[in-house]
């Protein structure tokens, strides 16, 4: 992949020592010369994307007020339902025929764990694209031991769960995901969770951002 090509390099001692010695206000361009080399040295260009966000369902259980979904005009904007498999297949494809091999993120707005056919896909993902890096982002709240052993089983990389639970305790779920954890500690690597984050944006005026989450 790419970005472990380039996450690599920017670990190795002689790029920290190196950056250590460019002035301040070219750190930047000397970063992205770094990424740009090992863009063409994969994709033979520069300007490639390393990652891809699908939404494969617009549903959520939550009202988060950070979130477009908290509005029920704009929810009911577009169709509350799952994506279908033909589009799903069109995107994979595209993606299959410029050899991508970066992040594949599947989630957007929606609740990634509320699409029935979630394993499927991130199975359908992995053939097609054997070495790209394949995530979801959840509230957790549909997560537990068995539904995280199934994604994994389908070849996901990580599954990230950010905490909006009051006071960021954990749900039911989330406590069986911790001690399946504890039990399992090679899984750790695949696995994260943080709680809500301190500062949220209201994703340029579409958003209403309070305290208050659901």
């Amino acid at each position: 992949m790419t970005t472990n090509l380039v996450q690599s390099v920017r670990k190795a001692g002689i790029y920290c020592r190196t950056l250590d010695l460019v002035p301040r206000r070219f750190k930047h361009m000397y970063s992205e010369l770094v990424y740009n080399a090992a863009s063409v040295a994969h994709y033979q260009r520069t300007d490639m994307f390393t990652s891809v966000a699908i939404e494969t369902t617009s549903e959520c259980n939550r009202r988060c007020t950070f979130c477009p979904n908290y509005d029920d005009n704009k929810r009911s904007q577009r169709p509350q339902r799952e994506m279908d498999d033909e589009l799903y297949l069109k995107i994979l494809t595209d993606l299959q025929d410029i050899g991508y091999c970066d992040v594949v993120s599947l989630q957007h707005y929606g609740e990634p764990l509320l699409d029935t056919k979630l394993e499927q896909r991130v199975s359908l993902a992995r053939r097609m694209l054997p070495n790209a890096y394949l995530q979801t982002k959840s509230n957790g709240d549909k997560l537990n031991s068995a539904r995280y052993k199934s994604l994994r089983e389908a070849g996901i990389n990580e599954i990230f769960v950010t905490n909006y639970n009051p006071d960021n305790k954990l749900n039911h779920n989330l406590r069986d995901l911790a001690e399946y954890m504890l039990w399992h500690p090679e899984e750790s690597e695949h696995f994260s969770i943080r709680p809500t984050p301190r500062f949220l944006f209201n994703r340029a005026g579409s958003a209403q951002v309070t305290d208050e989450q659901k």
